[in-house]
């Protein structure tokens, strides 16, 4: 019967969950510092173990009752170290509403994060108890569900705040990354105990009708043009001349 029980993965994963079978009543386990452990039995878990040996049945604190030799398991290794890094995008693109012109626009976001584990119990919780093996795809389809729900508020502000046109949106992308990071960082801490160590906006998708229905609505209500005082025309912001009465804008 099996007395030591060790951490059997290879530390690249998040988390790593195992059954143990036929466990003698003083079997320990042996938890290593790169990770906290918890113990499963019976659906029930133990509060997290940190690094270091421990009774697997002690006579009172982790199950209310002392089991009998050949007693299984299921130990559940959270990593402290570990990363995951994947590429992200929205499933279907958000519909919002360009800020100056009020056209209506379809926007589709991608780009790259990176997690690890800040809070295990909470991990665990949310997460680990729920699967019997680390699978990347569940976890990027889980939290790109949770990181959907904070883009529309975080293109709202951005846009107001930078003044930011979808027909020029490429600017305001570094301060979109910035509050996005920011929302889905406070999201994924308070769901999941997930911490994100990198998140970027590598790349906005607009249609082309779109972005030409905002031009043409930027054109005719003048939006970004520079107006003739003579004449009341508009024109490029670079013009030093207007164009329709020849009158110096300089």
């Amino acid at each position: 019967m099996a007395e030591t029980v060790r951490y059997t993965g290879d530390g690249s994963e998040l988390f790593w969950r195992e059954r143990v079978e036929n466990l003698h009543t003083g079997a320990q386990l042996i938890v290593p510092d790169t990770h906290t452990a918890f113990i499963i039995r019976d659906g029930v878990a133990t509060l997290p173990l940190a690094s270091g040996k421990h009774d697997i049945f002690p006579s009172a604190g982790l199950f209310r009752s002392r089991p009998d030799d050949g007693t299984a398991v299921d130990l559940a290794f959270v990593s402290r170290v570990a990363h995951a890094r994947f590429l992200w995008g929205t499933p279907a693109p958000v519909r919002v509403t360009d800020r100056q012109t009020r056209v209506p626009v379809s926007l589709g976001l991608n780009g790259e994060i990176e997690l690890s584990v800040k809070d295990p119990r909470t991990f665990f919780d949310s997460f680990v108890s729920a699967n019997t093996k680390y699978d990347a795809e569940i976890l990027k389809t889980r939290v790109v569900s949770r990181i959907m729900t904070v883009v529309e508020p975080a293109l709202a502000d951005v846009v107001s705040r930078t003044q930011a046109s979808f027909a020029e949106f490429d600017g305001a992308r570094p301060a979109l990354a910035d509050e996005l990071g920011k929302r889905a960082a406070e999201l994924l801490n308070r769901e999941l105990g997930l911490c994100v160590d990198v998140f970027t906006v590598a790349g906005t998708i607009i249609p082309d009708d779109d972005i030409a229905a905002v031009r043409a609505k930027r054109e005719e209500l003048g939006i970004g043009k520079k107006q003739c005082p003579f004449c009341d025309a508009y024109m490029d912001e670079c013009a030093r001349f207007c164009k329709h009465c020849g009158a110096r804008l300089d």
